[in-house]
């Protein structure tokens, strides 16, 4: 198996590296690196990040914003959304101030960390407090019911009160995306070598020719991985990433594409009779020869942008 390609970026006039494509992708979103930020696989050809196309199809689509209508409020913008909603899940702070080990609560409290920053650290613009919220909040919960299996009886309480809170931050998250931020880089690295399972990290691996019918893939993040002709007949792929991945004559008769992101994947000649791709994203990807007889397309987003009918059946209506 090949490993994936580690990346050097060039910020500053420091050489920063090597790092998996999908820490550059996240700084990218991030605000962490620039598409002018020089950068390369040995260190040495450096040239704009913008130039590879490779890191421009994981995210471009996301990053751009369209022209919205005259009168239309930002809030109804999809596409701002969307990258709010994929920065947040890049973002992968606790809320702890590194120099003081104590928790940032607020935004004036955001303001006087600024100050004690120096001049090329500081924040371009503040943090809307709903983030900070966020981040306390899925920091508490991981703290809670996911750290080392430990029992969080005592702490049952934060499920309502975490439905509850999500529910208010997506409301306001909707009305304005997060500002970008600069912040020391945290590397979050592929594991190309762990098994198939639900929120596998298989960014920019190889995968060619897998036998993968029937995976539990739920939530796992592919993008950029090299799928050509692997078998993921009835897999479940249901909100995975797989944007800008390869999937060129794969097979994925059957498999549950339910909500995942495939904006720039390449399926040339992949097949996807029956394939549930409800609610999926499309956008710029290659299907030249793609087969989706009596695949389910309802509400996904197509190639064009355009948003399917919820009774879209084989062919976006």
């Amino acid at each position: 198996m090949k490993h994936q390609p580690l990346w050097y970026v060039s910020r500053d006039g420091k050489l920063l590296g090597p790092h998996p494509r999908q820490v550059v992708i996240d700084g990218l979103l991030l605000g962490r690196f620039g598409w002018d930020d020089p950068a390369s696989q040995d260190g040495q050809a450096l040239q704009p990040l913008r130039m590879y196309p490779e890191i421009r199809a994981a995210i471009e689509s996301l990053s751009r914003e369209r022209s919205l209508a005259a009168g239309e409020p930002p809030s109804l913008s999809w596409q701002n959304e969307r990258l709010a909603a994929a920065r947040r899940w890049a973002d992968e702070r606790t809320g702890i101030d590194r120099r003081t080990g104590e928790e940032i609560k607020s935004v004036a409290e955001l303001e006087g960390a600024d100050e004690r920053r120096s001049l090329d650290e500081r924040r371009r613009e503040r943090e809307l407090l709903q983030v900070v919220i966020w981040r306390r909040l899925r920091r508490d919960l991981s703290a809670a019911y996911g750290a080392y299996g430990r029992s969080a009886v005592s702490r049952w309480w934060w499920i309502p009160v975490g439905v509850l809170a999500l529910a208010a931050l997506g409301a306001a998250v909707w009305q304005r995306a997060p500002s970008t931020v600069e912040v020391s880089l945290a590397p979050r690295a592929a594991d190309c070598a762990a098994p198939a399972a639900p929120g596998a990290n298989w960014s920019g691996c190889e995968r060619s020719m897998a036998a993968l019918a029937g995976a539990q893939l739920r939530s796992a993040r592919l993008a950029g991985a090299r799928l050509g002709a692997a078998d993921l007949q009835s897999a479940d792929l249901t909100y995975a990433d797989l944007s800008g991945s390869i999937l060129v004559e794969a097979r994925l008769a059957g498999a549950r594409l339910f909500g995942s992101n495939l904006t720039g994947a390449d399926l040339s000649g992949a097949s996807l009779e029956d394939a549930d791709l409800g609610f999926a994203d499309l956008r710029n990807a290659r299907i030249e020869g793609a087969r989706f007889d009596r695949a389910r397309l309802g509400n996904a987003i197509w190639i064009d942008g355009r948003r399917c009918a919820a009774s879209s059946i084989g062919r976006c209506d």
